[in-house]
């Protein structure tokens, strides 16, 4: 997630803080940038979590403005979908519909009580990932599911 924000118009300036927490005006966090950037990369924020965002300036002289209106932001919940095609010898395709850039387990179980992940890939820009599950001819009943994160 990337934060972004209107550059001060003041010349001392020499850079800018991102506070950021779970909870409005509780700031647990801190990234910093150099001028002439105006935004910043958040990385490690929780799927479906709400985080609050609030910017202070630099100057060259060691001193920080006070905070900017502080904004919000749910982080989306990545979703994916399972296609599964039947193949000849009982093998099945699997197909993942996902969000590119993010790594999703494909898991299999006879149960659907225990889960064994069969494989593991990042979602590419080129579209949906596919799997052959070769093992399945070995269970009498094969079931599928992703996980991404």
């Amino acid at each position: 997630m990337t934060v972004a924000w209107n550059a001060s118009t003041d010349p001392n300036v020499v850079g800018y803080n991102v506070y950021y927490g779970g909870a409005s005006h509780q700031y647990t966090a801190v990234t910093s940038v150099n001028q002439p950037a105006t935004n910043a990369a958040i990385p490690g924020l929780v799927q479906g979590a709400t985080y609050y965002f609030a910017v202070t300036a630099l100057d060259a002289f060691g001193m920080e403005s006070g905070y900017s209106s502080e904004v919000s932001y749910i982080v989306p919940i990545v979703t994916a979908s399972l296609k599964a095609t039947a193949m000849p010898g009982g093998t099945f395709r699997l197909t993942i519909t996902g969000k590119s850039g993010h790594t999703y387990q494909i898991q299999a179980s006879t149960n659907l009580i225990t889960w064994t992940t069969i494989s593991t890939q990042v979602m590419g820009t080129n579209g949906p990932l596919t799997f052959t599950d070769s093992n399945a001819p070995k269970y009498r009943v094969r079931f599928y599911r992703t996980l991404g994160n």
